[in-house]
């Protein structure tokens, strides 16, 4: 079956995987980059946003506290750098997923 199905295409099989994975891929990439919102606190209101939605979207994010951007600062880095949540992360990216490469 395989050497028909060779004889049939031009491509590999290998090569066809690629190919479907880029004719799915590639349509959710483009309906992603239009659809997905923009930031409230930016400043920036999406397409398909009401006025009225986006400013309810930034009356929530300030009512829970929520701050906008900030700039990065060495005390932002010294506080990611010292956050146990860093630490698991690299823990387990070292305990779990680096031995699976040995395979």
């Amino acid at each position: 079956m395989s050497r028909c199905h060779h004889a049939l295409s031009p491509h590999t099989n290998g090569r066809w995987l690629f190919i479907i994975d880029a004719i799915i891929t590639l349509p959710i990439a483009v309906a992603g980059f239009f659809l997905y919102p923009n930031l409230p606190l930016q400043g920036k209101k999406t397409w398909w946003l009401t006025d009225e939605e986006f400013q309810l979207s930034r009356d929530r994010l300030n009512n829970i506290g929520r701050a906008g951007k900030t700039p990065w600062s060495w005390a932002k880095v010294r506080r990611l750098a010292s956050s146990w949540h860093t630490w698991i992360l690299r823990e387990s990216r070292r305990g779990f997923i680096t031995p699976l490469n040995a395979f």
